[in-house]
């Protein structure tokens, strides 16, 4: 047993359709990353030893675990991150889009119903030596954009226990899984496209981007995890604690009216949606959002001699009806990726 370098750590990552029945990860389920930062997150009991004529206490044991995971990587269209992103959006609609590259369109949906489905998280942690967090669940998404750098996400989660031994995947079975075939980076340009246009108006068209410097995208589905004596090791599933919430924020290279703070007082509403496409592959990574409303006040300091930035900050909010050019029956914002691979939720 040897220790490890992060180059040679492996990550796998796979969905699985019932709580307790993790899958070992395999061809498709290897995920490159620039970060793992991870946690058992285990409380300490201790008992006051008075009336032993100690000045020391004697006893300590682990008290509640509580498993916890962020996850740091650059996007690529074919890609088994993209799973965590269907895991906490709960229902995947695919549809063949045909062509010479034989492509498919996953449209990634909210489900009501908490955690539809589970991921299992394996890495290395030395040459013959797995971590593993099994019934993971995320609690929050950020997508950063900026132009000419690659799609940056942070996935942060929680798994009702992590197991060191007696692990579904081995370091074996780590160091056999692959990557998806043609898993090409995601790279943010700028021809592409963030569009803003009225909430009530026609369907989002190229003629409505704004140039902006950088962008973010954030989804929030907050749950936890409840100690229970359960006749079971480990923690059972999780339970909601908050709204499923989403924003988009967007900063400019400078003001040049008062549009947005206006629309900010006015109580404007809106729909957008980020457009990052790879036109060798005609793969796409979209980011749609039927609703929303500017709800704190633009930002916009005077820091410097020159011309000074400005950031505004939509929240989604849940649209009853679509709006044109949005898929129907779905008032949730919702993710829309176009590549070759297969479904990335178990049914």
């Amino acid at each position: 047993m040897t220790a490890i370098t992060g180059g040679k750590t492996v990550l796998g990552i796979t969905i699985n359709s019932v709580i307790d029945s993790a899958i070992a990860a395999g061809a498709g389920h290897k995920v490159l990353c620039k970060s793992i930062i991870h946690g058992r997150n285990s409380s300490e009991l201790s008992s006051n030893p008075l009336g032993g004529g100690l000045f020391m206490q004697q006893e300590s044991d682990v008290g509640s675990v509580m498993p916890s995971f962020a996850i740091g990587k650059d996007m690529k269209y074919d890609d088994q991150a993209i799973a965590l992103i269907a895991q906490m959006f709960g229902s995947e609609n695919v549809k063949a889009w045909g062509g010479a590259n034989l492509l498919s369109v996953h449209s990634l949906l909210f489900n009501e119903n908490l955690n539809t489905n589970y991921a299992n998280i394996a890495f290395h942690g030395s040459s013959a030596t797995v971590y593993e967090y099994i019934n993971a669940a995320i609690r929050r998404v950020q997508l950063n954009f900026r132009p000419n750098q690659y799609l940056d996400a942070t996935f942060d989660g929680i798994a009702t226990d992590r197991k060191i031994t007696a692990t579904t995947n081995t370091p074996a079975t780590l160091v056999a899984a692959t990557e998806p075939a043609n898993a090409k980076m995601v790279v943010v340009r700028p021809a592409h496209y963030v569009r803003i246009n009225a909430q009530a108006g026609g369907a989002l068209a190229n003629s409505d981007a704004v140039a902006i410097t950088e962008g973010s995208v954030e989804f929030t589905r907050d749950q936890e995890l409840v100690e229970e004596i359960r006749g079971a090791s480990g923690n059972g599933a999780p339970r909601a604690t908050g709204l499923f919430a989403a924003t988009l924020s967007v900063t400019f290279k400078n003001q040049n009216d008062f549009t947005w703070i206006t629309a900010y007082e006015a109580g404007t509403e809106y729909k957008a949606d980020v457009v990052i496409s790879d036109t060798t592959t005609t793969k796409e990574f979209n980011v749609c959002f039927p609703r929303l409303k500017i709800v704190a006040e633009p930002k916009y300091d005077i820091t410097d001699d020159g011309e000074n930035q400005a950031t505004v900050v939509f929240k989604a909010l849940y649209a009853a009806t679509a709006p044109t050019g949005m898929i129907t029956g779905n008032g949730y914002p919702y993710v829309r990726v176009v590549n070759s691979s297969g479904k990335y939720l178990k049914t």
